[in-house]
């Protein structure tokens, strides 16, 4: 039996549910097709930016973030074997220039998306788990979606297909849209208890030997943690000895209290993975096909802002839909072209907060330090990472980070041309 519905979004992350919840909130009728049979702690993203945060309650979905576990930073500190303790520059997250946001949060991915899905559902939406096997025929005057479900196989014309299935997304792909994409370095993530010394609104990166690390609280003495590594190196966290190789590699000489995050107890999967970074190669659409999150591509984790691009995406494709019946490819040409810019800006400054904090050795020591140093004197020049936290509109030309790594990367200094 051939169903029909306006919109057929497949996967339900971030990206797909909260779009299902706002689209059908608004008397769209829409589909939603997710591979989980419920959701589950698959190692993905947990800090949003400001950014993305402001864009959540933009969507009315700004108290579902504190159904999937928000929690709000205040301080962000770069800790790093470069500096002594004291000497490590800090950030004051809640001196932020995003009205009505206090700062960025960090939240549980798949509780998250599990509150967007139960907004969806709230709002009628159509909520399929367990999906499988999904095929795209976009032959006929509209695309035609079919795919393996718990009830067996199913059939949905629609207007439109939203690509929301992550960096392993396939619609995209059955849609001829070409992604490409590289990667700098592996990176790994384990959600931990027992950190009851660990003050719970600071965050915390840094690079100690072979290492770069994140600490993420989450409160009530859990964070999440990320290691970015060499590939060289990757078969250390692989393996039985992973978690626990993994734990160790946080016992820092550089972060106070370490001692204690090393000794934390997993209460989570370890997952590790290449740090891709990637992007359209023309467009994110066809005729009948948009893709949204990282299926359409995304930027490098190390900046962090994954989560926030994914509800950016979400909120103008939803605006698009919302404002006319013109669905057409043409109509979706505004969300190309913002999604360029601002992938462009990201990924400059993710290539440049990669390029410091990711490699490792004495010539990369020796680039970090002198950064630090330029960073700590003029604050002006920690403008990517404020990039991450307010969005890319911060950045007043995607060439000042040429700028930026030109300083920066090389230890020279001098006044930016008027």
């Amino acid at each position: 039996m051939l169903r029909e519905s306006d919109v057929v979004v497949v996967g339900g992350g971030i990206a797909g549910a909260a779009l299902t919840a706002v689209l059908a909130a608004n008397g769209v009728s829409v589909t939603m097709l997710e591979r989980q049979e419920s959701y589950r702690d698959i190692v993905r993203g947990e800090v949003l930016m400001p950014w993305g945060v402001a864009e959540a309650i933009r969507m009315g979905l700004g108290e579902r973030l504190y159904e999937g576990g928000a929690w709000t930073l205040r301080w962000w500190r770069l800790w790093d074997e470069t500096v002594s303790i004291d000497e490590a520059p800090f950030i004051d997250l809640s001196t932020n220039a995003i009205p009505g946001v206090e700062g960025p949060v960090t939240l549980s991915h798949y509780q998250t998306c599990a509150a967007f899905n139960a907004a969806a559902r709230a709002a009628e939406a159509d909520v399929v788990h367990g999906v499988h096997d999904v095929k795209l025929d976009l032959d006929g005057a509209h695309p035609v979606v079919t795919f393996g479900s718990p009830d067996g196989e199913q059939s949905i014309r629609t207007r439109l297909v939203v690509g929301a299935g992550g960096r392993n997304g396939r619609i995209g792909k059955q849609a001829g849209i070409a992604i490409e994409g590289e990667w700098h370095h592996w990176g790994g993530g384990l959600l931990v208890e027992g950190l009851d010394e660990w003050p719970d609104d600071t965050q915390a990166m840094g690079t100690e030997g072979d290492n770069m690390f994140f600490i993420f609280p989450q409160g009530g003495g859990r964070a999440r943690l990320y290691l970015n590594y060499r590939q060289e190196t990757a078969a250390q966290f692989s393996g039985p000895q992973k978690v626990a190789n993994f734990l160790s590699a946080f016992n820092l000489t550089s972060v106070p209290g370490s001692e204690e995050i090393a000794a934390a107890r997993p209460i989570g999967p370890m997952a590790c993975y290449p740090s891709l970074s990637s992007w359209a190669k023309f467009e994110p659409f066809v005729d009948g096909v948009v893709l949204a999150g990282d299926e359409a591509g995304m930027c490098d984790n190390i900046l962090g802002t994954g989560l926030a691009n994914a509800l950016r995406d979400t909120r103008i494709i939803s605006d698009i839909l919302l404002e006319s019946r013109d669905w057409s490819a043409a109509a979706f040409k505004p969300y190309a072209e913002e999604r360029a810019e601002r992938m462009k800006r990201m990924h400059l400054c993710a290539n440049l907060m990669a390029k410091l904090w990711a490699e490792f050795g004495d010539e990369a020591r020796a680039r970090r330090r002198r950064a630090l140093d330029l960073m700590r004197n003029n604050p002006g020049y920690a403008l990517f990472l404020l990039v991450a936290l307010n969005g890319p509109e911060a950045l007043p030309d995607a060439r000042f980070v040429d700028y930026l790594s030109d300083r920066l990367l090389d230890g020279e200094v001098s006044r930016v041309a008027s």
